[in-house]
């Protein structure tokens, strides 16, 4: 039996958040799924999402790629009844934008969608710095990816795992959706600030930077009863940092598979997290919107 081995850790501005490259067999050789229309762009109060339908060889798909922000990875989400049915698990999965090759294994999680369809999300990571925090339980002998780059230029996306015939996407090229979707996003992300900064005209040209994220992160505790009963989840979170560096106002703006993750979550940064405080054009510090995800996962435990 594979010992079990935690890990904690902070990814920081600019880092793919990539625990190791992990080998695997290729993927097996499937009927393409083709689109049944174009991409379609949908706003929320806490997100902005693009979704494509998918069929071929009698089976159908909807991909669905959200975002909270531009800090944070977007959630890429395959939903259809020929995804595995699981209890808001985690594990490692192939998924890869792009060419098929050897390294595409990465963390997905495993639950319901909100239309009781299966649904496997992974952490997709944009061209750009991301903040992300990560709280891993795993038995594996090996590491996996905590997400998988999206490849704006890609014409596929294969996935497999446990449980499930492979399936590759066509999804094509699609720079001009992300680039729509990242505009929604940015849309939003502007409403949130202004609210941060009390529409205060000192408007920061720095934003908050957390400090000893190594040592604070020790305070981001996995629910109990949530470890117990192996419920992983990926938690995205919004909030203001005043001026003196502390967070207050936080939001949950998602808490896949379980509520109590991103009330967990909130209440962590708003006791023990410390920042230095965003700065306007004069040096001053101001109060400013700060986001970050949390990736709760246990997996291949035995």
């Amino acid at each position: 039996m594979p010992k079990m081995r935690s890990f904690k850790f902070a990814a920081c501005a600019g880092s793919v958040a990539v625990l190791a490259a992990a080998g695997s067999a290729a993927f097996a050789q499937s009927p393409d799924l083709l689109p049944t229309g174009p991409w379609e762009l949908n706003q929320a109060a806490e997100s902005c999402y693009i979704t494509r339908d998918f069929t071929g060889g009698g089976r159908s798909f909807r991909l669905r790629i959200q975002s909270y922000g531009e800090e944070t990875p977007y959630h890429v989400a395959l939903i259809g009844d020929g995804v595995p049915v699981r209890n808001q698990r985690s594990e490692a999965v192939k998924f890869r934008f792009g060419p098929i090759d050897d390294d595409g294994t990465a963390l997905g999680l495993l639950g319901q969608a909100a239309d009781g369809r299966p649904m496997i999300t992974v952490a997709g990571y944009p061209a750009r710095p991301t903040n992300l925090i990560g709280w891993i339980y795993t038995g594996a002998e090996r590491f996996v990816r905590f997400g998988e780059p999206v490849e704006a230029d890609a014409e596929t996306l294969a996935v497999e795992t446990e449980g499930m015939d492979p399936v590759t996407l066509r999804i094509a090229p699609m720079a001009a959706e992300l680039d729509l979707l990242d505009d929604c996003t940015r849309t939003l992300e502007q409403k949130w600030q202004a609210a941060a900064t009390g529409g205060s005209a000192d408007q920061p040209v720095s934003a908050p930077q957390l400090l000893n994220p190594q040592d604070t992160n020790w305070h981001t505790k996995y629910p109990e009863n949530l470890l117990l009963n192996r419920i992983s989840g990926l938690v995205d979170i919004r909030m203001t940092v005043d001026a003196q560096g502390r967070a207050h106002d936080c939001v949950v703006q998602s808490s896949l598979w379980a509520k109590q993750l991103g009330e967990v979550a909130c209440a962590n940064f708003e006791r023990w997290r410390h920042f230095e405080p965003a700065k306007d054009a004069a040096g001053k510090p101001v109060a400013a919107l700060y986001r970050t995800s949390i990736l709760y996962a246990i997996y291949a435990w035995s």
